[in-house]
């Protein structure tokens, strides 16, 4: 019996880099959950690969901690240029360890 695929978060999904990493991830059997924040790139996640998409935002807490439920890695593509880009890293990081990822 083969392993159920792992479900991997990723933040940033509809950036630059994603067209690169959401694929390979899908590629390697991974189930690509994207962290979206504007419903309008719902279309733009799932044509990078994405089988799910979470709507949130990494200054919300309670977005992130829905967006992790159920997944078992997290590859976080932090907004470049944002002044708190940094914080919201740590947030993902913080939301992730307290849901067990």
């Amino acid at each position: 019996m083969q392993a159920p695929s792992p479900t991997v978060l990723v933040v940033g999904a509809t950036g630059r880099f994603a067209g690169l990493v959401v694929p390979e991830l899908v590629r390697r059997n991974a189930n690509v959950r994207a962290l979206i924040r504007d419903s309008a790139n719902v279309e733009k996640a799932r044509q990078f690969g994405a089988s799910e998409v979470a709507t949130g935002d990494l200054r919300d807490r309670r977005s992130l901690e829905s967006a992790l439920e159920g997944v078992d890695g997290v590859f976080h593509i932090g907004p470049a240029f944002a002044a708190d880009e940094a914080a919201m890293g740590v947030a993902m990081v913080e939301a992730a360890a307290r849901a067990g990822v």
